[in-house]
């Protein structure tokens, strides 16, 4: 099963499927390393930002 992500990020979405989660996994271009570069790459506040 090809869902176009990287081979971790797919088994996080096959997870949350498999569970019923109806949320999708998607990967972003810009780096994402702090929770403030995830902030500015997503557009919203670092306080929304949960980092795993």
């Amino acid at each position: 099963m090809s869902l176009n992500l990287k081979k971790s990020a797919e088994k996080v979405q096959i997870e949350l499927n498999r569970f019923g989660f109806e949320l999708n996994v998607i990967e972003l271009p810009d780096s994402t390393r702090t929770a403030q570069e995830a902030a500015n790459a997503i557009g919203c506040t670092v306080g929304q930002i949960a980092k795993s």
